[in-house]
């Protein structure tokens, strides 16, 4: 098709430039969002090779780590659980301190 036919057609060349420089941009800009985003991403991913790292060099695995912390938070529910059945004995020996004193006035 020749300009000329293209022109008649009703597209032009100018409109046809128009939506190519266009689409460069939107793909221009869209290469840049995907550039900051591979940057963040690099960047992330570096600092937890760090943490791993230190992990590793610390001489503690992540799955002994991790193995730990669910330990700990088992400890915790039950120091927790513990302490709820102290507290409610407490109670009640307040309330017999409390129910003898007042016998006693």
């Amino acid at each position: 098709m020749s300009n000329q036919e293209a022109e008649e057609a009703g597209g032009g060349v100018g409109t046809e430039l128009q939506l190519l420089e266009e689409a460069i941009e939107d793909a221009i800009s869209a290469l840049g969002e995907a550039r900051e985003r591979a940057e963040l991403a690099e960047r992330d991913a570096s600092r937890k090779a760090s943490m791993v790292s230190r992990l590793v060099e610390g001489g503690v695995s992540p799955g002994e780590l991790a193995r730990r912390v669910e330990e700990l938070e088992d400890e915790n529910k039950e120091l927790r659980r513990r302490i709820l059945k102290g507290r409610a004995s407490t109670d009640r020996i307040m309330a017999s301190v409390c129910f003898l004193g007042d016998r006693l006035r």
